[in-house]
């Protein structure tokens, strides 16, 4: 009966870690993203700065002493990213390495 029970118990913690590393699997690849009016103000001075473009996702930042990751598609079908520091003022840009 102990034996029975040591593996039920072991059974079921192998199952819970399954079902977490499912879930983080899910879920972790998805960048967070910056909403509202911080994004609106982003997107603004990223299309601004590079003269032209369509503004897509906005993520928070760390690179190049950057707040904001801004991704600008051109209407040549180049996508660059544009950081932004906190007052929304552009520090650099380059083509995106993550499209394919």
């Amino acid at each position: 009966m102990r034996k029975r029970k040591l593996y039920v118990i072991a059974g079921l913690v192998v199952a819970g870690s399954l079902a977490g590393g499912g879930a983080a699997l899910a879920t972790g690849g998805e960048d967070p993203q910056v909403q509202g009016t911080s994004a609106d103000q982003a997107r603004s001075a990223a299309v601004q700065y590079l003269g032209g473009g369509r503004a897509g996702s906005v993520e928070p930042d760390g690179e190049h002493g950057a707040t904001y990751d801004v991704e600008v598609h051109a209407s040549d079908g180049s996508v660059r990213d544009v950081w932004l520091d906190s007052a929304f003022k552009p520090i650099t840009s380059e083509i995106d390495s993550e499209q394919g």
